[in-house]
């Protein structure tokens, strides 16, 4: 998969119902390999560089995480609110896509 950065959130498998900690991984910001638990900041720099100069205002990325229970790939939502991490969704679509 390469490079990425993970959102950490406690979240239910809608397959299992299995509850754990995910890590979801989105490719949407820097891909250096940053870590986010709720309630951090959600930094990126357009440029490249690694100053982290950029917060991310509100909004929605898109990540995959796999449970470690059933196997199943799940699409989530990451959820960001005045620049920071909110928490994780599972994406509708999941049940969609994987059928």
């Amino acid at each position: 998969m390469g490079l990425f950065d993970s959102f950490y959130d406690n979240i239910v498998c809608p397959y299992c119902q299995h509850e754990y900690e995910a890590e979801v991984q989105t490719k949407q910001l820097e891909n250096m390999l940053a870590e986010f638990r709720k309630g951090d900041e959600v930094r990126f720099d357009l440029r490249g560089a690694i100053k982290n100069n950029y917060v991310v205002a509100s909004g929605c990325l898109e990540g995959i995480d796999i449970c470690p229970e059933c196997k199943q790939t799940l699409c989530c939502k990451i959820h960001i609110h005045s620049g920071k991490f909110a928490g994780l969704e599972i994406d509708p679509r999941t049940f969609y896509m994987m059928s």
